[in-house]
């Protein structure tokens, strides 16, 4: 449950799309309006297997790599993948997109006019009018009629997630547009899986108490650097996807680092780097940077090399996910016996004070499930999406096949699956790659709630996740499901890629020292005159739609 581009280098790219694409015109349109809005499974077929008999081949678009790409060349080897194409009786053929494509690829493909059958993307999350503005320029389908029809366990699986998940799955035109999203079951349902952790150890070899405000954080943080801990706090870049989502620091003071955000009456879009409350953060930066507490090179950093300097102890405090916790035990206690980790309150002025700026992993994510509008078999990709519904599909696709050849998974006798030494132990890969070589996270719908139990097993698991959400809220985050229309995305972009291009460096030089704090309303009226105000202008648009839906 990671992400990825920045919104700017996503927009520019969908659009770029959008205007290579010879074979139709973007229109103003924020989506198609629909006849049918299925919200139950009443009337719809049962999704009964095989779908084919091996005489329907579907073309899929989706991310491919990291360490499985060590083992297999495509999804077409994956196990899962066989076992899935066996039971459902389709073929398939896949497209992966090249590692760390900032959507060149993405473009190139929709400017061809030579589509798969399926995208599985969160790049028309991006694209001029959403999901639903490809509709309008016929590069995916409205399957609103084929998902009433064919689609019985999405749609049990929509119900029964219940509360705002209905409008959430759709667009402003009301089209369905997260088809397949990522549900997520209770166990990690609404969790900050990203924040602040500290070497427990060495609070308690040096007399400390975990720090809850800003004031505590900077006391810890001088002793750390006395006792001559290189990196007092090893912080990633800003531009990290997950530093950006959860704002550790920034939202002590009610600023996102560089986002739209909300006011606390949660309906008026303010851009943060224009409020005032953006130069008491860059000055309180400025401060530890001055004291060395974090160094300077954190501008270039990503989160991994932000940990490794965490796991080998050249640092006391680091950013990281909760999946990472277990790895930073096993590397920190090989060099020392005692190392511990403790996860510790977002930071905030005062003790007990509330945050509202960390983006929970809820139900419907980035990603879906899109049927292109020049696919042969939509009636079959629909099926075949949700067929990966089904508890069946979902077991498969989290634990891996479980046969002789590849013994992923047992059964306990209390009928609880767990992973073999196959998986945990297996002599030619560790464990973060045999899961991605044996498991299929791109064809999961549902994570497991096993599954995840069994990941976040520890007790310092559970400590993290307690701390990181104490009086921590997503309140004043925008939804990350709203979208801007055509001519929306036009504009907006244009704008925010001359505010990013400027803003970014200066908020790096106000930190760093290299321009002086007293600058901080000249770098304001500077952003005004980029259009800032326009750029809120148009988000409040998008949110008040979103709002109505």
């Amino acid at each position: 449950m990671k992400a990825n581009k920045s919104a700017s280098k996503g927009i520019m790219a969908a659009l770029l799309a959008c205007l290579l694409v010879v074979t139709t015109a973007c229109t103003s349109n924020s989506g198609p309006a629909t006849t049918e809005k299925p919200t139950n499974n009443k009337g719809s077929e049962p999704n009964n297997l095989p779908i084919a008999k091996g005489d329907v081949t579907l073309k899929i678009y989706v991310d491919f790599g990291g360490s499985a790409k060590q083992v297999l060349k495509s999804l077409g080897e994956h196990s899962v993948v066989k076992k899935l194409s066996k039971d459902t009786g389709l073929k398939f053929e896949f497209i992966h997109p090249p590692e760390g494509d900032d959507g060149t690829f993405f473009n190139t493909t929709l400017a061809s006019g030579q589509y798969p059958d399926l995208f599985y993307v969160s790049n028309f999350n991006n694209y001029p009018g959403g999901a639903e503005g490809a509709m309008k320029d016929k590069i995916i389908l409205n399957i609103d009629s084929l998902i009433s029809q064919y689609a019985p366990n999405f749609l049990k699986m929509v119900k029964d997630k219940g509360g705002d998940t209905e409008k959430w799955i759709r667009g402003d035109g009301g089209a369905i547009t997260k088809f397949g999203t990522m549900f997520l079951p209770p166990f990690v349902d609404a969790r900050i899986h990203n924040g602040l952790v500290v070497r427990k150890d060495l609070l308690e070899k040096y007399g400390l108490k975990a720090p809850e405000t800003l004031e505590d954080y900077t006391n810890v943080l001088r002793t750390f650097k006395q006792k001559g801990i290189e990196v007092p706090l090893a912080l990633p870049a800003f531009k990290e996807t997950a530093v950006g989502q959860v704002n550790p620091i920034a939202s002590a003071f009610g600023v996102s680092i560089n986002d739209f955000q909300l006011e606390d009456n949660g309906n008026k879009v303010i851009y943060s780097r224009t409020d005032p409350r953006f130069k008491e953060f860059l000055t309180f930066m400025n401060g530890w940077v001055k004291e060395g507490l974090i160094d300077r090179d954190f501008i270039s950093r990503n989160t991994t090399d932000a940990n490794k300097l965490f796991y080998n102890g050249r640092a006391g405090m680091t950013f990281m996910h909760n999946a990472s916790t277990k790895q930073a035990l096993a590397v920190g206690t090989l060099q020392d016996p005692k190392y511990d980790v403790q996860g510790i309150l977002y930071p905030r002025k005062e003790k007990g004070g509330e945050l509202h700026l960390s983006r929970q992993a809820l139900s419907v994510n980035p990603f879906a499930w899109y049927v292109s509008a020049t696919s042969k078999h939509p009636k079959e990709a629909v099926k075949l999406i949700d067929y990966l519904h089904t508890q069946e599909a979902q077991l498969l696709t989290a634990w891996g096949v479980g046969d002789q050849e590849f013994p992923t998974f047992e059964v306990d006798k209390n009928g609880k699956r767990q992973f073999t030494d196959f998986m945990n132990k297996n002599p030619k890969m560790d464990f973060p790659t045999a899961r991605s070589v044996y498991t299929a996270g791109a064809f999961q719908v549902m994570y497991d709630d096993e599954m995840e139990r069994q990941q976040y097993n520890i007790s310092q698991n559970l400590q993290i996740w307690e701390a990181w959400a104490t009086k921590n809220d997503n309140k004043q985050k925008m939804p990350h499901v709203m979208s801007l229309s055509v001519e929306e995305s036009k504009e907006f972009t244009g704008i925010m890629n001359k505010i990013n291009n400027y803003a970014d460096e200066m908020v790096y030089k106000f930190i760093l020292g290299e321009v002086p704090l007293d600058q901080f309303d000249a770098f304001v009226a500077n952003i005004k005159k980029l259009g800032s105000d326009r750029a809120v202008e148009l988000q409040q648009q998008a949110y008040k739609r979103f709002k109505s839906r």
